[in-house]
């Protein structure tokens, strides 16, 4: 303080500016899908011409940091009382959720000298259902098998469950874990999203028609997308196999005369050995010296033969340089005919060594004839004979189930009976037609 005639006199105190914490506007809450950002922003004043740095805080998710300074430049000095006051900021921050639940949200805003202010808000993420890229229709014939392959993207890191359904056929289900180990936790935003996974299905349908085929995919939070396509399943005709045409009988072979001499009989089709017995010839009544090979198949449409051999260069000495076996070649059929053929081995004569037995179809007349079929498909088969000789045609329905007709459309056996078995008894001039229901 100054006098009028130039006297002073002066006095220094202090003056202590307190600091008043920052306020942060309201904001929020928020929402968003899954799998998509989500930014977020808010406003912030300070009384004072602080600095301002922004924390944001995402639950399971990360902290964002930002700062703001007075005069946009660089941290202010400790004492600034010239800057920009109130001061006032606007920051943002970005998050990307994979799973859907409500998430907290916390803004924590503090000036350079200590003060600060807190706001809490929530972030709910929705769940968007998977999506099913498209696939099929499919065609081939019955009896094949099928097998189909989808592909499936999710928005977000949910688990997925593959539900197929074929129509006729079974119901199968797969599930694919994102962390490819077990399920998720309720919230798992931190997940591999969009999380893709790829499923194959197989069946197989033993009847022709067109068949639905269902995808349904559910995420571990519900949502849940469908996919139906079709499978066109031809019909296949039935087969006559040829190489299963046949005659049955027990073949017997007998042999007498000089002892200690055997003979060993061979059964051949087509070339392949396909039986074996041996007689060795012992004191005593050649009707006890026997064997028999039962349930033979002779074939008629392939070489079918019967071959015995005798060996006496290495059979026991007894006495008898000159000595033959006649033997006997009985043959059973099975509708309870008997044939019977007869040689004499003789030891002096190697060219009846070996007695072959190959022209078996002079017995085919009256004889019981087989014949196989097999049908790709799960279908009834139906035999129609036709005599060739003015009769009526017969037919021999034999049913896939062993009961009856299946049902139209039959689906839910995918099985079908190879090697189906009919018979005729032959006049020398028959022909067989086979066909199943649908052809």
């Amino acid at each position: 303080m100054t006098d009028d005639d130039g006297g002073s006199s002066s006095y220094t105190t202090d003056i202590t500016v307190l600091n008043l914490p920052p306020s942060i506007e309201p904001f929020g809450p928020f929402s968003v899908d899954e799998g998509g950002a989500l930014t977020v922003a808010a406003n912030a004043t300070d009384p004072g011409s602080d600095d301002l740095t922004f924390l944001w805080e995402f639950e399971l998710g990360p902290a964002v940091e930002n700062i703001h300074y007075d005069d946009g430049v660089s941290p202010d000095p400790a004492k600034s009382p010239w800057g920009m006051f109130p001061f006032t900021a606007l920051d943002s921050a970005t998050d990307i959720y994979g799973d859907n639940a409500v998430y907290g949200l916390v803004l924590t805003v503090t000036d350079d000298d200590g003060g600060s202010a807190v706001y809490e808000t929530n972030v709910t993420v929705e769940n968007l259902p998977p999506i099913i890229k498209p696939f099929g229709p499919f065609e081939l014939n019955e009896a094949n098998p099928l097998s189909v392959i989808a592909n499936v993207t999710d928005p977000g890191s949910d688990d997925l469950t593959f539900d197929w359904a074929f129509e006729y056929g079974p119901v199968t289900r797969s599930v694919h874990y994102n962390d490819g180990v077990g399920p998720d936790p309720q919230k798992s935003p931190w997940g591999t999203f969009p999380f893709s996974a790829e499923d194959v299905a197989a069946h197989t349908y033993g009847d022709d028609g067109v068949f639905e085929i269902t995808l349904t995919v559910t995420d571990d939070d519900g949502g849940m997308a469908s996919y139906s396509t079709t499978v066109t399943m031809h019909n296949v005709p039935p087969a006559i196999v040829d190489s299963r045409v046949f005659m049955r009988a027990d073949i017997t072979l007998r042999v007498a005369g000089e002892k200690w001499h055997d003979v060993i009989l061979r059964l051949y089709d087509g070339g392949q050995e396909v039986g074996w017995a041996q007689v060795i010839r012992y004191p005593g009544s050649p009707n006890n010296q026997t064997v028999t090979v039962h349930d033979v198949e002779i074939t008629l449409d392939r070489s079918f033969s019967v071959v015995a051999y005798y060996t006496p260069d290495d059979d026991p000495v007894n006495g008898q340089i000159n000595g033959a076996n006649p033997a006997w070649l009985i043959i059973d059929w099975e509708n309870g005919m008997e044939t019977t053929s007869h040689h004499t081995f003789n030891v002096q004569h190697n060219d009846s060594w070996v007695w072959t037995v190959d022209d078996f179809n002079i017995y085919a007349v009256n004889q019981t004839i087989h014949f196989t079929a097999t049908d790709p498909g799960s279908d009834d088969l139906t035999f129609t004979w036709e005599w060739g000789n003015g009769t009526p045609a017969t037919a021999t329905t034999y049913y896939n189930d062993g009961t009856g007709p299946v049902p139209e459309p039959w689906r839910d056996i995918p099985v079908h009976r190879p090697g189906l078995e009919n018979s005729l008894v032959s006049d020398g001039r028959d022909l067989c037609n086979l066909s199943d229901r649908n052809g």
